[in-house]
């Protein structure tokens, strides 16, 4: 479990320098429903080919490592949490703080607290 935390962690970091975004161009989102508007439903992905979908419904969905990423969303307070099973493996709650765009979205780990990580979408 701490190997793959370790990965995760890595993997975001690469993503983050990977893909630049002016920070004016994303907004920090506040609300569930500003949330809804700019990111759910949309296939978000990196450049290593790892993707995900956050639905409507609670759900998410997407590929990461070649493994399958199932859970479940909620909004609480400012925070987007999600529960996640990558693979076999169950991964523990994590809220976060959530940037976005029409285009990107970044999520910044442990209420903002942990690593950042940079996603992009087609619209």
């Amino acid at each position: 479990m701490k190997n793959l935390t370790r990965m995760l962690c890595a993997v975001s970091a690469a993503i983050a320098m990977a893909s630049p975004v002016a920070a004016s161009d994303l907004k920090k989102l506040r609300k569930e429903d500003e949330f809804r508007s700019l990111v759910v439903g949309h296939k978000y992905y990196d450049d290593a080919g790892n993707w995900h979908i956050v639905n409507a419904d609670g759900t998410l969905s997407g590929s990461y490592n070649k493994k399958k990423l199932v859970g479940a969303w909620n909004w609480q307070g400012r925070y987007y949490c999600r529960n996640i099973v990558l693979g076999q493996k169950k991964l523990p709650m994590d809220c976060q703080v959530v940037y976005a765009s029409q285009t990107q979205t970044q999520y910044h780990r442990n209420k903002g607290k942990g690593d950042k990580s940079k996603l992009h979408t087609r619209r």
